[in-house]
This record gives C-alpha cells, structure tokens and sequence, in this order.
C-alpha cells in the first residue's frame, strides 16, 4: 500500500513536498524516478516482501517506469504465468507482477488483476502516462491538468500546490452535498474546481497534451445466471468467501478485523477463525488469536455492543473497544476534514476515524465488510423494491412474505417520511428554498435491481472513499473479501429473487454463515446502520456548534446559511429535532469547516 503522485515536468523540491504530504500513505520507504519529461514518484507502506529493501519501479529495460498504490492477491499466480511467458522477477512484490502484467498484456491485463489498486505507467519511449483504478473504487486517484501541464496523486492535497490550481470550491456540487449528502462518484468533477478523480474501473491517458478516459471494463463482471438450489448457492457462496478471506490474509504484518456486530462483520471473524484453525499459512498474519475492533456508545438502540460480545464471546477473539464522543469529534474536526479531503454526510465517519486509530496500536492490515450489503442485496430500501417488484409482476405469495419480514422496515420507513418533510420545513427557513432534497420515502419507481445498481455506482464509492482516507491517515491497510470479483460476479448473476430468498436481506449470506456465526447473529432483523448517536452529539456540543455557526464562514456565506443557521440551531436544541434534521446540521458544520479548513471560495 502507498501514496503515488507524478508530473510531467522536473522539479525535486516539489517532489520532496509531494512526498512529505503522502507519508502517512507510506512511511516505510520512498521512491523517485525522473522520466523522459517529468518526476514520478510513490511512498510505501510496506506489508508484502519487506525483505526488499527498494520497491520495484522500472522495467528490466527501464523503458516503463510504475507508481503503484493497493494490493493484488493473486498476484502469485500472475506471477508464475508471467515468468512461463518469459519475464524475470527481481522480487517477490505485487508492484512488480503489476507492472510486468502491463507491459505483457497492456490495458488488458487490468482485467486479470484480483484486488485494489490505483497506478500510474509512464513509458519513456513514447513519453505517454497510463494510469488506472480498480473496479470498484477502494483505491483513490487524482488528477489535474492546465492543458500542457499534468500531474497526479492519491489524494487532492498535494495537487493544490499546482500553479494553475485555484482555491475555488465548486458550487453546484457543493450545494448539491448539503441538500442531500452526495457527491458524483460516477463524475471524475470532485468538490475543488480544478482537481478531478479518475472514476473507478477506468484508465487516463495522457501524450503531447491531450488527455483521455475510458472505462476498461464493463461496470462488473455477471457471471451466467445459474440453476443450482438455494442451499447449493450458499455452499458456493461460502467457499468463494473463504478464499477471499484466505487471500486477504496474505501479509507480512500483523492482520486484524473490524466488527461492528451485525452479519457482515461477524461472518468475516467466523471465517477468519475457521481459517485459524486449520493452520493455513495464510493466517499466520492474525496470529494465535485474532483482534478484533469496534465503536460502542452505550447509547440504545445505536450500540451494538451486546451484538459484538455475543460474537466475541462464541469465538473468543481478542475485543478492541473504542467510544467516541460528540466533543472528541468537534476537538478533531479539523483533522478529520484534513484526512477526507471533502466533507462527508454523517459523523459517522469519525466513529471509524477512531477505530482505525485504534487498530494501529495492534495491526498493519484491517480487513473489513464494505460491499455486503450491495451484493447480498442487504439494505432495508430493498425490502421496498422487491415488495413493489413481486406486487408489479404478481407474485402476491413472495410480497406477503417481504411484508412480513420487513414489518419493522415500514415504521422506520414511516419514521424517516416526518423526518423527511421536518428536513425540508427546516431548509426552507435557513434557505428560502427546499432545496433538492434526498426523496421523503423510498419510491415506488424503479426496480431493486436498478436501485443496487446505483448503490453500487454512487453510494459504495462514498463509503469506500471515506474508509480508505480514515485508515491511511494511521496507516493502516483495509481489505475488503466482499468485494472479490468471483463473489461479486455470482451474486450480482443471480435474480433477487434468489439473493433475498424468501423474502430475507443478505439470505445467501446468512445460509452461508449458519455454522460459523453465531443463530442470534445470522437471524437478526434489526441491525442498525453504521451511526452514532447524532441528534444526542448536537445536543451535547449544541453551545459549541451554534458559535461555530455564528461566525464565518457560516454567517457570510449564503449557501451555508448565513445568519439564519446559527438561529434556527438555536432554536432546534431548544425544541428538538429529528434525524434528518440533525442530518442537515451536520452536514453545514462539515462543508463550512471544509471551507476554512482548505481556505476556498465558493463563486
């Protein structure tokens, strides 16, 4: 794992800037290598061979030349087939496998590449720059140019000291972010004017000034539709997840687990203990027992604490606790918009900010469910679509059976409503204006299909985005076993009728696990989201925030606010609030400190 960046001109006090600013990314070892016309360079984190001393950056010709960010699991197997085709290996690195696959297969051998990755090729023959990102996002890259000029990096900071770089926010977008919390992941526009993201699954190229991007692979691959029996479905399931488990595993330093206390994150600790038990080489990472890390609050129905030492105790992994707290978040904030780069939708994000800190003090290597929800089809919003979908195509049998099982899911469904149309109420005082507005209910248009869709292009990024910039800032590598493309490839293949078997979110899943996980776990229907207490933090930092509204850049700015913010804050404390509500407050205090935290304009 490292931070990368790179330019299309020389400059080596510049590249010493740019590497300082990526070191949490990499602290292990620096790299720099001068090209036909520029600098390319990387910081290392080191996990895998750290018996080379140097990382692997040129070819054996030096005519391509890597900068490259993530892991690649299977890059052993890619490595044996290489070295069948011809190519010899000065280490026993993925950097070198990547770069060897590239300069054999070219684009194409993206497609062959099991695991997370941002790079940048550059080949001094023809002085052009290749760079690519995984399929789904997990790794980030960025990237500006003025037209002649280029240069990119892992993250947005070191590309605002480019020259032609303004401190400019982007209006539209950020006014779209505090109406409903999004930012276009399926867009390379990120909140700064000037600096865009290469998206996930696609590839920048750059010659003699032009500058091009493409998608390198259909969205994902669907493996075939398949014919098996719902319990033949879950074996396979199961065993796909154990060899990515497995795969995962492989590191030189210490692995541990994030476990929030529901089904993902509990089946992820059950199979890493399976693993444990049979002696694999790969688990030798985690240990004679496996840590384990969470955020408890002591807060019902928010604290999942029960949940995680029911866990814990049937598998007698090592619990590491964390418990963050509305004023460690408003001490940190700064810090915190720092490391994201952009603002984020929820203070959630602070809660894993202060699990990673905490998974420092015991591992390297972090692996973690993001994905599950989207490809076990998870999310009670798809309870709603799959009950509308049975209802349009007539399967009244199926449609009472999700009414059934989603019984709870319509009063949060009728809850979220009022706290919806509160929201709004409440943007109309502050703003004059609605505002675009996250929808009151879930709609009844569209299928669940389409909804996974779009969770998968725009909400899975998000997430993935704000994981990777929490970890890398102590350093700490996450790996996602959800997201392995044969996982991904079978699930996403199979109808929802089959992925929400009899009416049930995540019912492969949950087969799958039934002998690893323990039934209170595997049967659970009221999981809660990954949050924390947010209307109780406003409540107790309430004095606090209402001064930070109070003054600038809030009280100045329009599309914060203005001085209405900080009155109608004021007032909400006073009266109550409900969660989308709080939401919108939230939302305010992280893109005004972002503002002033990066010094931007807003035109």
């Amino acid at each position: 794992m490292c931070g990368i960046y790179g330019y299309n001109w020389f400059d080596k006090l510049l590249a010493d800037e740019l590497g300082r600013l990526l070191r949490h990314r990499g602290p292990d070892e620096s790299g720099l290598v001068e090209v036909l016309s520029g600098t390319i360079g990387v910081r290392r984190l080191s996990i895998i061979d750290r018996a080379s001393r140097r990382q692997r950056m040129a070819s054996p010709d030096s005519t391509l030349v890597i900068a490259y960010n993530g892991e690649v699991y299977n890059y052993r197997d890619l490595m044996n087939r290489l070295a069948r085709l011809g190519h010899r290996f000065a280490t026993q690195s993925d950097t070198e496998v990547v770069l060897h696959a590239y300069e054999e297969w070219g684009e194409s051998g993206l497609s062959k590449l099991n695991g997370m990755f941002a790079f940048a090729v550059v080949d001094r023959n023809t002085d052009s720059w290749f760079l690519a990102r995984d399929p789904f996002g997990i790794k980030p890259l960025y990237y500006s140019n003025d037209g002649k000029k280029f240069a990119f990096a892992s993250e947005i900071a070191p590309l605002l000291l480019m020259p032609w770089v303004g401190r400019v926010a982007r209006s539209n977008l950020l006014t779209r972010f505090i109406a409903a919390g999004i930012l276009p992941e399926d867009r390379p526009e990120t909140l700064f004017m000037d600096v865009y993201k290469v998206r996930p699954g696609h590839i920048l190229t750059f010659q003699d000034g032009k500058l091009e991007t493409k998608r390198f692979l259909p969205k994902w691959t669907v493996k075939p539709a398949q014919t098996k029996n719902i319990d033949e479905l879950a074996k396979e399931t199961h065993d796909i997840l154990l060899a990515s488990v497995q795969m995962r595993l492989q590191s030189e330093v210490p692995a541990g687990t994030c476990l929030s206390g529901g089904l993902d994150s509990s089946s992820l600790v059950g199979v890493i203990n399976k693993l444990l038990l049979a002696h694999l080489e790969e688990a030798k990472s985690v240990g004679s027992r496996q840590h384990v890390f969470s955020a408890v609050y002591g807060t019902p129905p928010i604290d999942e604490e029960e949940w995680i030492d029911l866990v814990v105790n049937a598998t007698g992994v090592k619990a590491n606790k964390v418990t963050p707290s509305s004023a460690g978040l408003i001490e940190e904030l700064d810090t915190l918009i720092r490391a994201q780069e952009e603002p984020f939708q929820s203070p959630s994000v602070y809660a894993q900010w202060c699990v990673m800190r905490l998974a420092k003090t015991e591992v390297t290597v972090l692996l973690d469910g993001q994905g599950a929800d989207e490809v076990f089809g998870g999310y009670e919003t798809y309870l709603w679509h799959f009950l509308w979908d049975c209802v349009r195509h007539r399967d009244l049998r199926l449609a009472t059976a999700i009414a059934w099982y989603g019984n709870r899911t319509w009063l949060k469904f009728a809850k979220l409503w009022y706290s919806a149309r509160k929201e709004k109420a409440l943007a109309r005082r502050i703003f004059g204006t609605a505002l675009n507005m996250t929808p009151d209910e879930p709609s009844t248009r569209g299928t669940t299909e389409d909804e996974v869709t779009n969770d998968m292009e725009l909400e899975l990024p998000t997430i993935l985005r704000y994981a990777d910039k929490n970890s890398m800032a102590f350093s700490v590598e996450v790996r996602l076993p959800f997201l392995d493309p044969h996982l991904v490839s079978l699930l996403l293949g199979l109808p929802m009728k089959t992925r929400m078997h009899q009416g049930q979110t995540k019912a492969l899943l949950r087969i799958a696990m039934r002998e690893l996980v323990p039934r209170e776990v595997v049967e659970r229907k009221d999981k809660v989201s990954y949050d924390v207490p947010e209307v109780e933090w406003l409540e107790e930092s309430g004095p606090v925030i209402e001064r930070v509204f109070a003054g600038p850049p809030w009280r100045d700015l329009s599309i914060l606010g203005g001085r209405k913010v900080s009155m109608e804050f004021r007032r909400s404390i006073r009266r109550g609030m409900t969660p989308k509500e709080a939401r919108l407050y939230w939302r305010l205090l992280f893109a005004g400190t972002w503002l002033r935290v990066f010094d931007l304009r807003v035109k």
